[in-house]
């Protein structure tokens, strides 16, 4: 939940982004058997996903995403606001569309380099 709003609803870093790079890490990670193992690779495959994700959404921060996704970003630290922008989100599906886009983008990565 810390990640909610981009990072303790301070519009930062979008969840859906976090959550993917921590996959990846862990796929990848040097130690881990499952992944190739090359030390540089998590870090190039996140930049792979960074990029990707930005290509699709126009930024890797919540309210660019928001922006992006609904025209306007919602101030999720602000009672009121996190209100409107959960009725907004739970109507359109959009904010579901980019965590099911970035799950998309981090399978992808792990399939076709390991």
């Amino acid at each position: 939940m810390p990640f909610t709003g981009g990072i303790a609803l301070k519009g930062e870093t979008c969840g859906a982004v976090s959550g993917s790079l921590l996959a990846l890490g862990f796929f990848f990670d040097p130690t881990n058997q499952k992944g190739k193992g090359k030390a540089v690779s998590f870090i190039e495959y996140g930049g792979m996903f960074f990029d990707r994700f930005t290509e699709e959404f126009g930024s890797t921060r919540c309210w660019g995403v928001q922006k992006h996704q609904y025209g306007r970003y919602y101030d999720a630290s602000k009672p009121e606001e996190m209100k409107l922008f959960m009725e907004v989100a739970k109507e359109s599906g959009k904010c579901i569309e980019v965590i099911r886009k970035a799950v998309l983008i981090a399978s992808d990565i792990i399939l076709k380099n390991s």
